[in-house]
């Protein structure tokens, strides 16, 4: 019975799973050429050498692709009544244009009896 041949995984650092020092390694390059970048727009990627974009957009890059994740799965959740918003501007009506002090609109249009008890129970 022969061994099947597995193909060593060629797929880029972002694409793989498990991290491995060539992982790391291949990131932190990237990285590195992504820093070339500046003053050379009109040149194409400088970490993958495509012409369609730059560094800044490339797919290849792990603080673009780290970034475009955060933007992708941020979330807001009211520990009032448990809404989760993953839409800024509705996050931002729901709890108010100011951090401090304000509060969200679930809060004020609670009966004041039971922010009492809401506010006694967590305490």
């Amino acid at each position: 019975m022969s061994k099947a041949f597995c193909l060593p995984d060629m797929s880029g650092v972002l694409y793989r799973t498990g991290l491995e020092n060539r992982d790391y390694d291949e990131a932190i390059e990237a990285m590195r050429d992504a820093k070339k970048q500046r003053g050379k727009e009109g040149f194409g990627c400088t970490i993958c050498h495509d012409t369609g974009h730059t560094a800044e957009q490339c797919h290849h890059n792990p603080l673009v692709m780290a970034r475009r994740a955060v933007q992708s799965t941020r979330t807001w959740r009211c520990f009032h009544c448990g809404e989760v918003f993953t839409d800024p501007v509705k996050a931002e009506e729901h709890f108010g244009f100011s951090r401090a002090g304000s509060k969200p609109k679930c809060f004020n249009n609670r009966p004041k009896k039971r922010r009492m008890n809401h506010v006694r129970n967590n305490a």
